[in-house]
C-alpha cells in the first residue's frame, strides 16, 4: 500500500488541467495514490479527468454536484486512506521529484506533521517569474505564521492523522484562505517544516485577484489571524458556525474598520506588483488604483499607481493597441505629473514609430 495520496479538487480547471496532471503522472517516485475530485464543472474537466484515469490505475475520479471548494476538498481528503496526503491546485505545476523529496524527509522526521518548500511562480504561459523562499523550521514558522502563510498550498504534504484532528477545511474561509487557516489549526498542535528547495511551480493569473475576490480574500485571512489568536488567548472560536467572513463579523469580534482598510490596501498593493511582474498590466492598474485608496502610509503611492500605468502603456503600445497605449499613458501622467521627461518622450518616440509602420492606422 502507498503511503501518500496525492488530492486535489477541481472545478471548471480545463485550462492549466492537462499541465497539473502530467506533472503529476511524471513523478519519479511511482508508488502513490491519485484522488481527484471534480466539483460539478461546466467545462473539458470531467472528460480531460477521465482521459488521465484512463493511463494510470492509481488515479480515482470521484463526479459530484457543484458545493464549493472547501466541501470538495474535504470530501477529497477523506476518500484517502494512505498515511501522508499531498496537496495539488489543478492550475500549478508539481516537479518531478516533488513527492520522493517529500517522502523521504517525512520518513525521516516521523514528527513532522505539515510540510511545505520553496516555489517558483509562473504565469499563464509557464514563464517564471520569480522565486518565492520559506522558512524551514518549525520554530520560525511558528513565529511567522500566526502574520502571514508561509505555505505554498499546491507544495504541502499532510500527515493524515492531523488533518483528521483538526477538523479539515472550513467553510467560513473558502478557497481564498482556507488553507492559511488549516496550517494555522495544525501548527498549534504538531510540528511543521518546509524544503528549501522549489518543487512547485505555483501560476498566477488573471481570475486568482480581481479587485472583488481581493477583499474577500483580505477578510478570510484576517479572519483566519483573528480566529488563531482566539484560541491562543482561551477564548472560542465562532468562525466553525460560519460560512463566510465579512467586516461586519471582523468588526464585531473587535476589529476596527481603519484596520480593515489598512490590510486591503497591503494585499491589493502586493498583489498589483505580483500581477505587473506577470505582465497582467491591466489587473495590476485595477489593485494598484486600490491600493492607493487605502489609509495614507500603506499600500501603494500615486507613483506606484503611475509605474503600473506606464507599464500598461508600453505593453498596449508593444502590441500594436495605439489608443489604449496613448489612453494608459495619458492616465500614467494624471497620476503623477512630474512624471520624468524621459519616460514621456521615450513613450512618444514608440507611438511615432509604430504610426509610421502602420501607415497612420491605430488599432484598438
Amino acid at each position: 500500500m502507498p503511503e501518500v495520496t496525492l488530492v486535489m479538487s477541481v472545478f471548471n480547471g480545463e485550462l492549466f488541467l492537462p499541465a497539473a496532471l502530467e506533472s503529476i503522472m511524471a513523478q519519479s517516485m511511482r508508488d502513490f495514490a491519485i484522488i481527484v475530485v471534480n466539483d460539478g464543472s461546466t467545462d473539458r474537466t470531467a472528460e480531460i479527468l477521465e482521459e488521465y484515469a484512463g493511463r494510470s490505475e492509481r488515479m480515482q475520479v470521484v463526479h459530484q454536484q457543484n458545493s464549493g471548494v472547501v466541501d470538495a476538498a474535504n470530501r477529497a481528503c477523506a476518500l484517502a486512506r494512505t498515511p501522508y496526503i499531498a496537496r495539488m491546485d489543478a492550475d500549478d505545476i508539481s516537479l518531478p521529484d516533488r513527492l520522493e523529496r517529500q517522502l523521504s524527509f517525512l520518513q525521516r522526521r516521523r514528527e513532522v506533521a505539515l510540510l511545505g518548500g520553496a516555489a517558483e511562480f509562473i504565469n499563464e504561459s509557464g514563464d517564471v517569474l520569480f522565486t518565492v523562499d520559506v522558512p524551514t523550521q518549525h520554530d520560525e514558522i511558528k513565529a511567522i505564521l500566526p502574520e502571514r502563510n508561509v505555505f505554498v498550498h499546491s507544495a504541502v504534504v499532510m500527515r493524515r492523522d492531523a488533518l483528521l484532528a483538526v477538523g479539515g477545511y472550513r467553510r467560513a474561509f473558502s478557497d481564498t484562505a482556507g488553507d492559511y487557516d488549516l496550517w494555522l489549526r495544525i501548527v498549534e498542535r504538531y510540528e511543521a517544516a518546509n524544503l528549501a528547495e522549489v518543487i512547485v511551480r505555483y501560476r498566477v493569473h488573471r481570475r486568482q485577484t480581481t479587485t472583488m475576490r481581493l477583499e474577500e480574500q483580505t477578510l478570510a485571512a484576517i479572519g483566519a489571524r483573528l480566529s488563531a489568536r482566539l484560541r491562543r488567548s482561551g477564548r472560542p472560536d465562532p468562525f466553525d458556525a460560519m460560512n463566510a467572513v465579512t467586516r461586519d463579523t471582523l468588526i464585531r469580534l473587535g476589529m476596527t474598520a481603519a484596520e480593515i482598510e489598512k490590510e486591503v490596501a497591503t494585499v491589493a498593493g502586493s498583489w498589483a506588483n505580483v500581477m505587473g511582474e506577470a505582465g497582467y498590466h491591466d489587473t495590476a492598474v485595477a489593485l494598484a488604483r486600490e491600493a492607493w485608496r487605502g489609509p495614507r502610509g500603506t499600500g501603494l503611492t500615486r507613483d506606484d499607481v503611475s509605474r503600473h500605468h506606464v507599464a500598461a502603456a508600453r505593453a498596449s503600445l508593444a502590441r500594436g493597441r495605439i489608443i489604449r497605449g496613448l489612453v494608459a499613458a495619458a492616465r500614467a501622467v494624471r497620476w503623477q505629473p512630474a512624471l520624468p521627461g524621459r519616460m514621456v518622450r521615450g513613450g512618444f518616440r514608440r507611438i511615432a514609430r509604430w504610426v509610421r509602420r502602420r501607415g497612420g492606422q491605430p488599432e484598438m
